[in-house]
């Protein structure tokens, strides 16, 4: 599974998802011009997870601010994680 590394960018937050270190972390803030084209890799890459998860899963928000839009896709990552 390939690891997914965002930088911090003015609007969107830094991000890494890396199931071989159990690292799944989003810091800095989220309010992205797109959120369709930022988010939906994310989703993808949580759904392949989901598969094949780690016995545990912790995901480590460090977000100053984030936008009613980015509130909803993480809400929507942590419902694929419940399934």
């Amino acid at each position: 599974m390939n690891t997914i590394k965002f930088k911090q960018n003015g609007s969107t937050p830094g991000v890494v998802l890396d199931k071989e270190s159990g690292m799944f972390q989003f810091t800095g803030e989220s309010f992205p011009e797109d959120p369709y084209e930022f988010f939906n890799p994310i989703f993808q890459w949580f759904d392949t997870y989901s598969e094949n998860p780690l016995q545990s899963t912790v995901i480590d928000f460090q977000l100053s601010y984030f936008n009613t839009v980015s509130a909803k896709n993480f809400l929507h990552i942590m419902g694929q994680l419940e399934q």
